[in-house]
């Protein structure tokens, strides 16, 4: 399953344009490696790379959690369409009355199944 999330992920994630940003990274970068020793800059140049690693892996958790809420919400769809979403569970808990939801759902499910019969 990572495999398939690696490959989802690669496939709808888009370059955003930051350039602006980068030119100013790059600028400063510029001006600091100007003022520091050799040491130094290998030091920067291994926080820029840290960064840029945090920077996809955030990116990729992000992707993922947001497909996981995604896929929580269409199980929740189906579920409501039955009568067993937690929402129209809530709703038949707080109030006397059946889901309103769940009430139009059945309703155009029956009129399909009317449809069907004739």
């Amino acid at each position: 399953m990572p495999k398939r999330l690696d490959d989802l992920y690669h496939s709808f994630f888009k370059e955003q344009d930051f350039n602006e940003l980068k030119l100013s990274m790059e600028e400063n970068h510029r001006i600091l490696i100007d003022r520091l020793s050799k040491e130094d800059r290998k030091t920067v140049l291994r926080i820029i790379d840290a960064l840029g690693m945090i920077c996809n892996y955030q990116s990729k958790a992000s992707f993922i959690q947001g497909f996981g809420l995604g896929m929580e919400l269409t199980t929740e769809e189906s579920q409501s369409i039955l009568g067993t979403g937690l929402l129209c569970r809530l709703w038949k808990a707080l109030s006397a009355t059946s889901c309103p939801h769940h009430e139009r759902k059945q309703e155009q499910l029956r009129l399909l199944h009317l449809q069907e019969v004739w």
